[in-house]
């Protein structure tokens, strides 16, 4: 009988191992277009992996920073994969060293471990498995940027994995995943990733915030359909939270990808990513002053439009940056005009005025501060030091 429950399975295993060697060279693949833009958080993540123990660099043949920057590249493929293997390691560890294998929320990936034939036979039996923990660990390790996200946010691993599980259900990351691997052959490698790079960014996004802003964050279903809800009407109000012009963008993006094979809804989603940095800012609005979420989105759109933020993020994201100082640089910057918007949005909402009747007392400051965002769509900045003038010209008008 043993033999027999083997060879019913034995088709699924086979795709079950397939699919994850296809993940797993997805994620190098990944990796390596990152790592060709900016190599400086695989270097952390080496120096962290180091510190802990885990790896040795030398027995690895890794390269030190003196090595990368004379070969004038990032890291090659298959010594990403080692980073990746160390990186999963040290994760595996922390999770087993963690009560989160234990919550009942991460129970699924413990049933999906196993073929479906198996979790219908032997359901009972697998929720009270041996190894229960190290599975569930084994099926979780796998967010790259956790280490990025620590260093940044000052959160714990454990609290950037729950904040990654949570956010990644709540766009359907999962289904996302399906449906660009489902069009393989039909588009390019390259637009693929492209995609699965807009999730992935929004993700990150998405758990950075979260510990910026002090939201919130439980890995439970609750915590997911509280903010499912919220996102739902914060993206069907997004055509009246753009400018004209940019939600046309959008809507052209999502028809491209709705001719790609996605369904029009998911295509719409996915198209949105970009436009995802006010709405954790506005949760946390809400979550401040009890106002409604429709008005305090309303609120956000209007102060973005009247500051031009879309302008200044559009301009960071064309500077190029010296070192990887400047890079930490534009991160830093980049939070902060986000966050000073959102402070002024609050002082709108606490005072029960409108965007326009707040900046109205504020005139001389508001126009000292829009002439420097003309200065950057005139005179493209060759260092970072335009952007902090820029940044302080916004905080005065917090005073």
């Amino acid at each position: 009988t043993r033999n027999n429950r083997l060879q019913e399975v034995e088709e699924d295993v086979c795709q079950m191992v397939l699919a994850n060697n296809y993940t797993q060279s997805q994620c190098l693949s990944l990796d390596l277009r990152r790592c060709q833009y900016d190599v400086d958080p695989f270097i952390a993540l080496s120096e962290r992996l180091v510190n802990t123990g885990l790896l040795d660099r030398k027995g690895e043949f890794l390269p030190s920073l003196k090595e990368l920057t004379a070969r004038g590249c990032g890291y090659l493929r298959p010594e990403l994969s080692i980073l990746l293997a160390y990186s999963k390691m040290y994760l595996y560890q922390t999770l087993l060293e963690s009560e989160l294998p234990d919550q009942e929320s991460t129970q699924i990936f413990l049933q999906q471990y196993f073929p479906d034939k198996t979790r219908k036979r032997y359901r009972s039996q697998i929720k009270n498995h041996p190894l229960r923990r190290e599975i569930i660990a084994t099926m979780i390790t796998g967010c790259a940027f956790l280490n990025t996200l620590v260093q940044q946010s000052g959160a714990t691993m454990i609290e950037g994995v729950a904040a990654y599980l949570v956010f990644d259900e709540v766009l359907n990351g999962g289904a996302i995943r399906e449906r660009v691997a489902a069009v393989d052959n039909k588009m390019s490698s390259a637009r693929q990733y492209e995609l699965l790079e807009g999730l992935e960014r929004s993700l990150a996004g998405l758990c950075r915030q979260v510990f910026e802003q002090l939201l919130p964050m439980r890995l439970d279903k609750a915590c997911v359909k509280d903010y499912r809800q919220r996102l739902n009407v914060f993206r069907t109000h997004l055509v009246e939270l753009l400018p004209e012009a940019e939600w046309q963008v959008c809507k052209d993006a999502a028809k491209v990808i709705v001719k790609e094979g996605f369904p029009e809804e998911m295509a719409l989603e996915m198209a949105s990513f970009r436009y995802l940095a006010g709405f954790l800012p506005a949760v946390h609005i809400v979550e401040k002053t009890g106002a409604d979420l429709l008005q305090v989105t309303t609120a956000v759109g209007e102060m973005r439009l009247r500051l031009k933020i879309s302008q200044v993020m559009e301009s960071l994201n064309e500077y190029t940056p010296h070192d990887q100082w400047d890079r930490a640089a534009l991160v830093s910057l980049r939070t902060a005009f986000i966050k000073q918007a959102i402070k002024l949005t609050r002082s709108v909402v606490a005072a029960g005025q409108g965007t326009d009747a707040f900046l109205a007392g504020k005139r001389q400051r508001l126009d000292a501060y829009l002439s420097l965002v003309e200065a950057l769509r005139a005179a493209p900045p060759s260092t970072t030091s335009l952007y902090v003038v820029l940044l302080r010209a916004l905080e005065a008008m917090e005073d």
